[in-house]
């Protein structure tokens, strides 16, 4: 079952019905299985009940083909793998808002026209004029779809997830190529000097933020002691990852931004009398954290000094004051009517005069809400 997979993959033919097909017709694969001609369900459970010996075998490869060939930098980037979910079936917290209003405006207008169907009962019926039992049938389904989405609504604010996918749970609507669209975003380390994929991770994270140490976690473990490089694209940028790459033995090349020559990256400081000739995890971690530079990155890291930071730090009296600065809560609302607006702080939206709502989007590295 693994060589007719194999054999699939190579081929491009993903289909288990497919798959089936070719041991009975394709001379290649019939030599290959020694005769066995399995049906495509057998062949669909054996990958749903294998996925990890699958995964096992691509890094037992790897293994093997370690003590014959040299390894290089590794190359990471994410990729966009539309998921077996519809967008349509895909809902963001500000799309919902916007149809749960257009619901609420709908409904409204559906008991405008009954009320006027009700004074008018003995006027003849003009063209085109929809009658009780359409507005009521219209009616009733506009308040069950807006029952829906008001319980989706309640689910992510339960939840807090900021997308809900009702297909592919996991999947997330992301930006590619073409616009956007439900997908994953996998991530793929591939070696310098071989091309081959040395390994990869599935995520469900919009942006590849982060996603450098994890990826390369499992190269490293692999290789022992010795120092991994890899190279990725400022998409990566992201101070706590490398800094938990360095900790670990993997030297991270960052393409740095616009106006940038490199990357300053703050870590805690702890005095200790670390080996700064060892590669090991735990010595480059304890060597960083002392403000030592280690031997293996003499070439990377072009100065470390320790030094006392002060932040300023608000207490929980004033950050419980600053919630109500204008007020309270209902004098706060009673604003908007006069053209101002205003930030609910229990749910974090913002009112507009308008009546539009804006949500949190994201929080930049300076502290600033977006």
């Amino acid at each position: 079952m693994y060589k007719l997979y194999i054999y699939g993959n190579r081929k491009g033919i993903r289909s288990s019905r497919k798959l089936s097909e070719s041991c009975r017709v394709n001379v290649e694969v019939k030599w290959m299985l020694g005769g066995v001609e399995p049906d495509h369900r057998t062949i669909s459970d054996f990958r749903k009940d294998n996925i990890d010996g699958l995964k096992e075998i691509f890094h037992e490869f790897n293994r093997r083909l370690s003590g014959a060939v040299e390894w290089g930098f590794c190359a990471i980037n994410g990729s966009k793998f539309l998921a077996s979910n519809a967008k349509d079936n895909n809902f963001t917290k500000n799309e919902l808002d916007n149809r749960i209003q257009w619901l609420n405006a709908h409904t409204d207008e559906y008991l405008r026209i009954l009320k006027e169907t009700d004074e008018k009962e003995t006027e003849e019926k003009q063209a085109g004029e929809l009658t009780r039992e359409e507005v009521e049938r219209k009616l009733k389904e506009t308040k069950e779809r807006l029952a829906r989405y008001e319980g989706y609504q309640k689910r992510m604010e339960e939840t807090g997830v900021s997308q809900l996918s009702l297909t592919d749970a996991d999947a997330k609507l992301m930006r590619n190529k073409n616009g956007f669209a439900v997908s994953y975003n996998p991530q793929t380390a591939v070696d310098s000097e071989t091309h081959l994929i040395r390994d990869f991770q599935m995520t469900n994270r919009v942006t590849d933020h982060g996603l450098m140490n994890t990826t390369l976690e499992g190269i490293r473990e692999e290789s022992g002691d010795e120092i991994i490089e890899a190279v990725v694209d400022k998409g990566y940028e992201d101070s706590k990852d490398m800094i938990e790459c360095l900790e670990k033995g993997i030297i991270p090349h960052v393409i740095p931004g616009e106006g940038k020559d490199g990357q300053e990256l703050e870590m805690g400081y702890e005095g200790s009398d670390a080996d700064t000739g060892s590669t090991k995890a735990e010595e480059l971690k304890r060597s960083l954290h002392a403000g030592k530079i280690p031997e293996a990155y003499e070439e990377i890291i072009t100065d470390m000094r320790v030094e006392e930071v002060k932040r300023a730090k608000k207490d929980e009296a004033e950050e419980e004051t600053s919630k109500f600065i204008y007020g309270t809560a209902e004098e706060m609302q009673e604003r908007t009517e006069e053209g101002y607006y205003v930030r609910g702080s229990e749910r974090n939206i913002v009112y507009c005069p308008a009546g539009e709502v804006l949500r949190r989007k994201n929080i930049k590295k300076n502290g600033n809400i977006r």
